[in-house]
């Protein structure tokens, strides 16, 4: 009898539905919130260098949509090697903000103001798990699993085109290199960014 009540408390979570609904043990369901933290890991072994190159808008846009479409389609996927890839990948592209926000911080700031930028910023980290486990578990009680990850779908593609909209770029090199390249089409002459 316990084992009954412990089986059925357990499908009211999204892991519960999760093995119920692929037949799946509590370890395997258990690997998509892994694979996503490893992916939030080794992200930003490559976003940051890649925002240093291209700029922070470039990696901002397209690492967004991808957390976006990734995050949809663990919403509809069919089987839980699905899910473990795609979170997987979600985890690894929705790294990118958090790794890139301190170089933008630096970018818009002095010195003398980046402190106090940066713990403003630190705040807002904070508000995912604290809004996570409640928005989370009262969908995922009163709707399923997939709507809990087709709410983060939804939510991260309104950030990604808010971020369209009104996210410019902020890495000085990449900036000057705009310049020059658009002051050369202007002039005829040639201008290189140092």
């Amino acid at each position: 009898m316990i084992g009954l009540n412990t089986r059925h408390l357990t499908c009211q979570t999204g892991i519960g539905q999760l093995m119920v609904e692929f037949n799946s043990s509590q370890e395997v369901v258990t690997l998509g919130l892994s694979f996503f933290v490893v992916g939030f890991a080794l992200g930003p072994l490559l976003w940051a260098p890649l925002s240093e190159l291209y700029g922070r808008q470039v990696v901002y846009l397209v690492t967004f949509m991808a957390f976006a479409a990734f995050n949809a389609g663990c919403a509809g996927a069919q089987n839980t090697w699905t899910i473990l890839i795609l979170r997987f990948f979600g985890g690894s592209f929705g790294s990118s903000p958090l790794t890139n926000a301190g170089g933008v911080v630096a970018d818009l700031f002095t010195a003398k103001e980046r402190g106090l930028a940066m713990s403003l910023f630190s705040i807002a980290p904070f508000m995912g798990p604290v809004l996570g486990p409640i928005v989370g578990g009262f969908l995922g009680m009163t709707e399923g699993w997939r709507w809990v990850e087709g709410l983060m779908a939804i939510f991260s593609g309104t950030v990604w085109i808010i971020g369209i909209l009104l996210v410019p770029e902020t890495y000085p090199p990449v900036l000057l290199r705009k310049r020059a390249e658009t002051l050369s089409k202007m002039t005829g002459k040639v201008y290189r960014s140092r």
